[in-house]
């Protein structure tokens, strides 16, 4: 069977890698593929792999981006009561203000 970007995963769970294959790479290729790798919380070889096979390397959460995550949600909470208070003083662009803040809020739910 052909492997493809849909079947790699499935493929693979299933068998035991047994072939090896040497790379060679330039000292700064082989630096790009190290970073590129850890920004993704991979380790070098599942990086080549997935990438060579079509699979979007995917990104592991880390507790960096948990902390992050958390943080903006506090600030995502302080912002609703900021809105809240906005429109219970009828300040005049509050209903702008709101429509903002919602589009931002969007945005911090589609990073978890």
């Amino acid at each position: 069977m052909a492997r493809t970007p849909a079947n790699t995963q499935q493929s693979t769970r299933a068998e035991t890698r047994t072939r090896p294959k040497l790379i060679r790479f330039t000292p700064l290729e082989l630096q790009e593929v190290v970073e590129r790798a850890r920004l993704r919380g991979r380790p070098v070889a599942c990086y080549i792999r997935e990438s060579s096979l079509g699979v979007s390397p995917r990104v592991r959460r880390t507790e960096l981006n948990d902390s992050l995550i958390r943080a903006l949600a506090r600030v995502a909470d302080q912002l609703t009561r900021l809105v809240d208070a906005a429109s219970a003083a009828g300040l005049k662009d509050a209903s702008i203000f709101a429509q903002t803040v919602t589009d931002v809020l969007d945005l911090i739910r589609d990073l978890d």
